[in-house]
């Protein structure tokens, strides 16, 4: 299973945090996220992207993407909120969820979302 992760980035926190599971790891699942979720708006946005070859999918909405992997390491230097974020989750999700069903994941990632927008 695939989770599509769009973090607004503001600094060392996140601003706004968006989880969605892909039905599958293709080109054709991220359209509908990016489409719903990111604004049109293509001179104050940056993309950064884990190599997934899905950098198509963004450029066809007319941003710019830059494709890297990224360690463990330089992920905490270079984005420290997408760093953060996902270790919140995964306590979170670890700490709440300790039995859990697969269908309604969608479910807990809109939960930990809508908590996770409201903390400030």
């Amino acid at each position: 299973m695939e989770v599509a992760i769009l973090v607004k980035n503001g600094g060392f926190h996140a601003e706004k945090l968006v989880l969605k599971v892909m039905d599958a790891d293709t080109q054709e699942a991220l359209p509908p996220i990016i489409a719903a979720y990111v604004e049109p708006d293509t001179s104050k946005q940056k993309f950064i992207g884990d190599g997934k070859q899905h950098h198509i999918v963004v450029t066809t909405f007319g941003h710019t993407i830059k494709i890297c992997p990224i360690s463990k390491v330089e992920l905490d230097s270079t984005l420290p909120c997408l760093s953060l974020t996902i270790s919140h989750f995964k306590r979170f999700f670890n700490g709440t969820y300790l039995l859990y069903c697969r269908q309604h994941i969608q479910n807990y990632l809109d939960d930990f979302c809508f908590r996770f927008n409201r903390r400030l």
